[in-house]
């Protein structure tokens, strides 16, 4: 988490955030992905500050995907939401606000 913080800001991202899924994704078939009702956030960077998580509620439903007490506050933003994985098994997604241009950042960061 350190090292996606200290890279963010060199590429122009000023806020990203990282959840992990609160129980197991489930696969019914090749379009069919059931995922759980809640997840945890893990990372909360705003506006190029990290807001500390320790005495914060982490749990969330699924369907919002950051809380609205960790989002930019009054100005207009676009996000990128990747899912997090390995092979056919989902942890979670990040979502970073749009900063750089230049598409492999995202996959690149999202990757470590």
């Amino acid at each position: 988490m350190d090292t996606i913080v200290q890279e963010l800001p060199q590429f122009d991202i000023n806020s990203c955030y990282i959840s992990l899924y609160d129980g197991e994704v489930k696969n019914h078939g090749i379009f069919e992905w059931h995922i759980p009702d809640y997840y945890r956030l893990v990372l909360a960077f705003t506006d190029k500050v990290r807001i500390s998580l320790k005495n914060c509620e982490k749990r969330f439903k699924s369907i919002n995907l950051v809380p609205k007490i960790y989002l930019p506050k009054n100005k207009r933003y676009t996000i990128i939401l990747m899912p997090l994985f390995f092979v056919d098994e989902h942890f979670g997604f990040i979502i970073f606000e749009l900063g750089s241009r230049i598409e492999i950042i995202y996959e690149t960061l999202r990757a470590r």
